[in-house]
């Protein structure tokens, strides 16, 4: 478990943040007193995502990090007026 005062968190704020990630506690203090707690969370995946991520590790399907194709083919969804629309209506 790390202490730490405001003012180190303040300017150390990234490295305290990959520790917590990596499991650490970190307790913030104010002259002394503990005043907050910082902790990583466990990520919280899907069953969906679960699937893709076995799917992918068992090497059964790869993804080059892309869109699937046709995916920019499909116009836009729209349902209404768009906010560069209202606002122009708006200054009117």
């Amino acid at each position: 478990m790390i202490h730490v005062g405001v003012k180190d968190l303040k300017n150390h704020l990234s490295r305290y943040l990959k520790k917590a990630h990596a499991g650490e506690t970190i307790r913030v203090t104010d002259r002394g007193e503990v005043i907050a707690v910082v902790t990583g969370i466990a990520p919280q995946t899907s069953p969906l995502l679960k699937t893709l991520h076995h799917l992918i590790d068992g090497e059964r399907y790869h993804w080059n990090g892309r869109k699937p194709k046709g995916m920019s083919q499909r116009p836009p969804l729209t349902l209404g007026p768009t906010l560069a629309d209202l606002i122009a209506e708006d200054r009117r």
